[in-house]
């Protein structure tokens, strides 16, 4: 979920900027829905100087990855309050069993009590309380599945308000599709008569590479560049509430509302030489009541800089 509001909750992006000596600096950034203002959090951003990995977010919490004495380790890290749990080492064991796997291409996503995983061309979906699995064919699914790097360039998997999205780009455009769940199957069901297990998603907007091309050439013409190109764009995120696509390109990102056709930088970040690795966004929300609407309005407006020159905690894992 990202760049909603609600009495419980804020939502935002966690940025991991992280360089070539294995140092991160993660960054937590609070967008607000009707004002566009963006902040950072920093009493939640911190940085660490051996290497860690974030591989996924859920409810508030981080799951990490860290290298040390030659082993990996993971961790539950709640950044609210600094508490972080490491999960126990599996057993070593002589016997070794090899199978052949499909790269994930998108990270998983934890919603509703099921963990949701893209595997060749499906939605592969377990729910954990009940030990059961569904696969679910995805709307950009093709017979031959191995053509699909050529089709589709990147995607990623969402939540908002409890429904999963799944957005991706094609040389067309960004797509973003909801999956649907009971309470929608009911409804539509009253006035039509169709496959529940065919009839799967519906497509909450998409805009094409022409659009975000030659009506905002400005946002692309101050960072050097005329346009951008299909593979450019990666999804972050689709928030229902604002119509509003969250789009990273190279060195920058960008809000796109689907309703108004506005496109703005919000956030962007540098590539200091040799130093820089990666910098990688996921979408994060974590439970703090929000007083007034009018907090979101004191906000800092325009695009926040990556790395902060700011100190912040040093954190070991």
């Amino acid at each position: 979920m990202v760049a909603g509001e609600s009495n419980t909750a804020r939502n935002g992006l966690l940025c991991q900027y992280q360089f070539e000596d294995g140092s991160s600096q993660f960054i937590f950034l609070h967008i607000g829905d009707k004002s566009g203002a963006v902040d950072i959090d920093r009493s939640l951003s911190f940085c660490t100087e051996n290497y860690v990995q974030v591989i996924s977010s859920c409810k508030g919490f981080l799951l990490l990855a860290s290298i040390g004495e030659l082993e990996l380790k993971y961790h539950v890290f709640n950044p609210m309050s600094r508490q972080v749990f490491t999960l126990p080492q599996p057993a070593i064991t002589r016997r070794i069993i090899r199978f052949r796997v499909s790269e994930l291409q998108t990270p998983p996503l934890f919603s509703n009590g099921a963990i949701h995983w893209e595997i060749s061309g499906y939605l592969l979906v377990y729910q954990v309380e009940d030990d059961l699995c569904d696969l679910i064919e995805l709307p950009n699914f093709l017979e031959d599945w191995s053509w699909q790097s050529t089709m589709t360039y990147k995607r990623c998997l969402s939540e908002f308000q409890g429904r999963v999205h799944y957005t991706y780009t094609d040389f067309d455009g960004v797509h973003s599709w909801i999956l649907l769940n009971e309470q929608d199957h009911d409804y539509y069901s009253l006035y039509n008569i169709y496959d529940r297990k065919k009839f799967r998603w519906a497509l909450a907007d998409s805009v094409n590479h022409q659009d975000l091309n030659f009506k905002h050439q400005e946002i692309y013409s101050h960072r050097g560049q005329w346009h951008m190109e299909p593979y450019d764009a990666s999804p972050l995120s689709f928030s229902e509430d604002s119509e509003t696509m969250y789009l990273q390109l190279p060195g920058f990102l960008v809000s796109y509302n689907t309703r108004t056709k506005v496109l703005e930088e919000f956030c962007t970040y540098i590539f200091p030489g040799v130093n820089f690795n990666c910098c990688m966004f996921l979408p994060f929300t974590y439970g703090r009541q929000i007083q007034a609407e009018t907090e979101s309005e004191s906000l800092e407006v325009g695009a926040v800089r990556l790395p902060i020159k700011d100190k912040l905690d040093t954190l070991a894992f």
